[in-house]
């Protein structure tokens, strides 16, 4: 692991240094390596404890650069890394998060993970890959190609979301300052978003409810967000305004349909 290799590689060289300096001297205070004085022991001690830390979380670790697996590879760590991209090849099993910072978060076709977060980065699910849990970026986007799984909920904030046919998301859906598209998706919990717009098309199906949350006053500039439903997509829960008084359009097309309440939307039939 490259992190923990470094600080194992830094406690010795530490180490070496301090004998070669003081190999003809006798001990300087108590609790000190022969020959060493007790500032040096506690550095050595220091580094030596977070490389064995380092290497016992089994955490594949690096700062400015990306990290990736081989195809169908089997990992049993976690993926991490600052300014830097974490690239999870078509196949491979990740029994571990993926994390960045500064980085996106690829995951290839047929490829699992536990789960995938970023900040500042986007999110791409290639085909028939799975997440056991939360898949979430702060200031990116997160797209799937189409027959892909998630356990856990999936949420971003100044970015959107576009999920197309097949994608499976078992937890919710969450939104701040972002627009959704949805082509032939299934959502089994809620779909919840701030500002913008929602698009629902083809097949979707939303098991729960769609929530607009904030009111007007505090994201005015943002009115009149606006859903779309088209093809056959159906809502099954209610279209839920937090603030009444903040200007949603509901645009209908074809056969989509909602099954729940929809109060206070302006309602538009195409």
């Amino acid at each position: 692991m490259r992190a923990s290799c470094v600080l194992c590689i830094c406690g010795l060289i530490l180490t070496k240094k301090f004998c070669l300096a003081q190999k003809n001297e006798t001990d300087q205070g108590k609790g000190c390596i022969r020959g060493m004085p007790k500032i040096a022991t506690t550095v050595i001690c220091v580094f030596s404890c977070l490389g064995l830390i380092a290497f016992g979380t089994g955490c594949s670790m690096s700062i400015n650069g990306s990290v990736r697996t081989s195809p169908n590879e089997v990992v049993e760590h976690d993926l991490k890394t600052v300014n830097g991209s974490v690239k999870v090849a078509d196949g491979s099993v990740v029994n571990g998060d993926c994390k960045t910072v500064n980085g996106s978060v690829h995951l290839g076709s047929g490829a699992q993970a536990d789960s995938l977060k970023t900040v500042n980065g986007s999110i791409h699910l290639k085909p028939k890959s799975a997440v056991k849990e939360d898949v979430e970026t702060v200031n990116g986007k997160i797209s799937a190609e189409g027959d892909n799984v998630i356990e856990g909920d999936l949420q971003t904030v100044n970015g959107g979301v576009a999920l197309k046919n097949g994608v499976q998301v078992k937890g919710d859906v969450k939104v701040v300052n972002g627009h959704l598209d949805f082509t032939g998706a299934h959502i089994l919990g809620n779909v919840t978003l701030r500002s913008g717009k929602a698009e629902f098309k083809t097949t979707t199906i939303i098991e729960g409810n769609v929530i607009i949350e904030g009111n007007r006053e505090k994201i005015r500039n943002e009115d009149p967000s606006e859903i779309i439903l088209s093809g056959q997509a159906l809502i099954k829960g209610d279209i839920i305004l937090e603030d009444p008084d903040r200007i949603v359009n509901l645009r209908m097309m074809d056969d989509a349909r909602v099954e729940g309440s929809m109060e206070h939307l302006k309602v538009i039939e195409d």
